[in-house]
This record gives C-alpha cells, sequence and structure tokens, in this order.
C-alpha cells in the first residue's frame, strides 16, 4: 500500500491555506465551495452543451442543486484578496471624508 501512495498523492489537491476558499454567487445565494467543486463547476458550464442544473456539496457538506441560468460567478477568495479589499475600503473611506465640505459631515 505505501508503494500506492506517492502515486495517488500526486492527483490529490494540496490543502487550501487557513482562510482561503471560493465562492459561487447566484443572483440572491452564495455557497463557499472547495477548490475542486468550483474546478468541476466550471467545468459544465463552459461545455457546449451545459446541464440545466449543478449538482454540488459546499463546505460544509450541505447538498445543493442550482440551475445553472442562475450561477451568476465563481470566484476564489483568499486572504490576501480580502485584507487588500479591506485595505482599499478604508482609504476610499478616508479620501470621501477629505473630500465632504464642513456641512456635509455627518458620520
Amino acid at each position: 500500500m505505501n508503494r500506492l501512495k506517492q502515486y495517488l498523492d500526486e492527483d490529490e489537491e494540496p490543502p487550501m491555506p487557513e482562510g482561503d476558499y471560493w465562492v459561487l454567487e447566484t443572483r440572491s445565494e452564495y455557497w463557499v465551495i472547495s477548490a475542486d467543486t468550483a474546478r468541476a463547476i466550471e467545468r459544465a458550464l463552459t461545455r457546449l452543451w451545459r446541464p440545466r442544473w449543478i449538482v454540488f456539496l459546499d463546505i460544509s457538506g450541505g447538498h445543493r442543486r442550482v440551475r445553472t441560468d442562475l450561477i451568476e460567478s465563481v470566484f476564489e477568495s483568499t486572504t490576501a484578496q480580502r485584507a487588500t479589499r479591506r485595505a482599499f475600503d478604508r482609504e476610499r473611506r478616508l479620501e470621501d471624508k477629505a473630500d465632504r465640505t464642513p456641512w456635509e459631515d455627518y458620520d
């Protein structure tokens, strides 16, 4: 069995760093999913004859069934990406606040 382990481990996906995940977003909902699930969904969506429904497990193990025409996006969300976005949002708020006139300062 140990002789096969080196061959089997190559097919396994490396573990995602803590806090990194993928998101499947529809018009009204979003689910956190694994990278394997995201790749499978992307393959199904890019097929010439894509299926009407996508069935998948979310990161918490919930069984989901979503119509493909409702899927808006599938994207990766890493800790670094979210930190960069928060920093950008903070800088943007400070910039907006600096541009206000004194009578507009209601924060």
